[in-house]
């Protein structure tokens, strides 16, 4: 598993289309601790509708349980 921090001023729907294309488990990791499964419809659903809350996504984490997907992801993320 990588975990990789989220940039900020992400588009919501760049983040979507990219997590789409990944074979693998898309975790995200809020700053408290609250963790959302992006590959999952109703944890997806949650995040779109959360998205400007500035809490959520602020110093959130990515962790990808395919290293591949990391390709799909990487304009999403800061680099490593």
């Amino acid at each position: 598993m990588a975990i990789y921090k989220l940039k900020n001023g992400l588009h919501c729907a760049v983040l979507m289309r990219a997590v789409s294309k990944c074979k693998g488990k898309v975790l995200l990791i809020t700053a408290r601790g609250d963790i959302l499964d992006l590959t999952s419809e109703l944890s997806r659903f949650v995040f779109v509708s959360a998205f400007g809350n500035a809490n959520l996504t602020f110093d959130a984490e990515l962790e990808l349980s395919e290293q591949s997907d990391y390709r799909y992801v990487a304009e999403c993320v800061m680099p490593s």
